[in-house]
């Protein structure tokens, strides 16, 4: 993601609004469905045919590991014919999307010591 927008002072939550901005894609506005932070939320959003529903979990393990997981469904008169031609890059950019939120909610490793 290039960019992304709160469209409410409020914060995010239930019905609150995101303008999200990838590339080769238009700015898209997408409404929380569900939120439970800090490990879960869901958005929609709608455009030309399609509805577009996203989830977003994050599990944390016992020794802190993390794992994410991503689903996607598209609904719609148009959405196999969009589906067809963004399958490659939904792919792409949901595992960008995964490995950048794993990363986001790993802990930080410690630092060895200095050698000395």
């Amino acid at each position: 993601m290039s960019k992304v927008q709160p469209l409410e002072r409020s914060g995010l939550g239930v019905a609150s609004h995101v303008r999200i901005k990838q590339p080769r894609l238009p700015a898209t506005v997408w409404q929380i469905t569900e939120f439970a932070a800090p490990t879960s939320f869901s958005w929609r959003s709608s455009r030309r045919g399609v509805i577009t529903t996203a989830g977003h979990v994050v599990h944390v393990g016992p020794s802190g590991t993390v794992s994410v997981t991503l689903r996607i469904d598209q609904r719609g008169p148009l959405a196999r014919v969009v589906g067809f031609f963004t399958f490659g890059l939904t792919r792409r950019y949901l595992a960008m999307e995964a490995q950048g939120l794993k990363r986001r909610c790993e802990p930080i490793p410690p630092s060895p010591p200095p050698a000395g």
